[in-house]
């Protein structure tokens, strides 16, 4: 059982890590055309990513072009790519652009002849650190809490993310102490008293620590996102 758990553990973190920066990649690049009063797609965008975030396709659909279309069954792209794009953070980013970068720094940046990517990598992101870390910790937060995708997409245990790991063991246990009756004393073990509570919150701790230990590395960039519009007049 401790090679499963440590095995999990290892999932959630490689789908953390890849899934957040590419993630925060994705948003960086499509929420700065939204802000790009100049780009000629910039509405069809805008009302593309917010129409996504009113209206979902449905449980069923999602599944069946996941797994039919795109091939995502049992593997770790099946954890992966279902959250790479969040609408709300999207607008978010977008926002953000807007309060903290000058279209003058943009154009003077197209004057020296600066590339579009170039004017956003080198330019741009540099003085959005706050708002990228933001939406950094909170992709990485999604992707470190989700559970329900394992559900629906994994079959094979060596692929089980921490979440989907310990909620089996969590339901497991549940299940004996339902069933004690039918089990008797088989073993010399008395299910009832399984420490259900103590098990609760030490398995809560075992998912709360990496994010405990990750979130003083945004802080500062948080904290700077959150009185930047207070510094300025």
């Amino acid at each position: 059982m401790g090679d499963t758990l440590w095995r999990s553990y290892f999932n959630s973190f490689l789908i953390t890590v890849i899934g957040t920066a590419i993630s925060v990649f994705i948003c960086m690049m499509y929420s700065y055309g939204m802000f790009r009063p100049d780009y000629p797609f910039r509405k069809f965008f805008t009302f593309f990513a917010f129409f996504t975030m009113m209206f979902g396709g449905g449980l069923a659909p999602t599944v069946m072009v996941c797994r039919n279309l795109l091939g995502l069954d049992n593997n770790y792209a099946a954890l992966i790519v279902p959250l790479l794009v969040n609408p709300f953070l999207l607008i978010v980013m977008r926002t953000f652009y807007k309060t903290s970068i000058s279209m003058s720094l943009i154009e003077s940046a197209h004057l020296d002849g600066s590339s579009e990517f170039n004017t956003l990598i080198k330019i741009v992101a540099p003085i959005a650190k706050p708002g990228i870390a933001t939406i950094a910790l909170l992709f990485a937060l999604a992707f470190w809490n989700e559970w329900f995708l394992a559900l629906l997409y994994i079959k094979n245990r060596d692929l089980y993310p921490l979440q989907f790991l310990l909620m089996q063991m969590q339901r497991s246990i549940e299940t004996f102490r339902r069933n004690v009756h039918m089990m008797g004393g088989a073993g010399g073990i008395n299910f009832s008293d399984l420490p259900s509570e103590g098990l609760r919150m030490a398995l809560c701790a075992f998912i709360v620590v990496p994010i405990a230990c990750a979130y003083p590395f945004f802080q500062r960039y948080i904290i700077a996102g959150l009185t930047m519009g207070a510094l300025k007049e």
